[in-house]
């Protein structure tokens, strides 16, 4: 039997690019959440930029993509042509949701290597 999540955690949490002129990050390759094609997208992605408004987010729109909650992870992309990976600024959000409260996020900068 699979130990279930406790309480307090969501199974996915995201990563939210910032790409100058709003440029579309391409390939994004990173472990899902098995029923991710059960997830309401659309109101988790209007929740995390409800969320990223209030943190004085950087001026091009956010990307999001979700990714499985994991103490240890990797990703990779593709940038743009003509995007400098010092002009991206990458952010993970750790989603939480108690019991009948909204959901709530906790953000951190990623650096690229």
């Amino acid at each position: 039997m699979e130990k279930p999540l406790d309480a307090y955690r969501f199974p996915t949490d995201f990563i939210i690019f910032y790409v100058p002129n709003n440029a579309e990050i391409t390939y994004v390759k990173r472990n899902r959440v098995k029923d991710y094609k059960n997830m309401d997208q659309k109101l988790l992605e209007e929740s995390i930029k409800e969320w990223i408004n209030k943190e004085k987010p950087p001026k091009s729109s956010p990307q999001i993509f979700d990714i499985e909650t994991s103490k240890r992870f990797s990703f990779s992309f593709i940038l743009p042509d003509n995007v400098k990976a010092d002009d991206v600024k990458i952010y993970y959000a750790h989603t939480r949701e108690e019991p009948m409260d909204a959901l709530e996020f906790w953000f951190k900068k990623i650096e690229l290597r």
